[in-house]
């Protein structure tokens, strides 16, 4: 998922774990810890913002 003219930008979980950059398993960890809570769409796919990008790598940063 990319962003659209006009729509905001939503991520799925791999391209948010390129975008960071971490693994998926890290995101899912951080999201079971309560540091990050994505959207869920029907299937039960996570979506990231581009709020949510940044947050993890600010959540990354603080981790090195």
């Amino acid at each position: 998922m990319n962003e659209d003219s006009g729509s905001k930008a939503a991520y799925s979980i791999g391209e948010a774990a390129r975008l960071v950059p971490c693994s998926q398993s890290t995101l899912k960890r951080w999201e079971l810890q309560g540091q990050i809570k994505p959207m869920r769409v029907g299937n039960g796919c996570r979506i990231y913002t581009a709020q949510d990008i940044e947050r993890l790598r600010s959540l990354k940063a603080r981790r090195l």
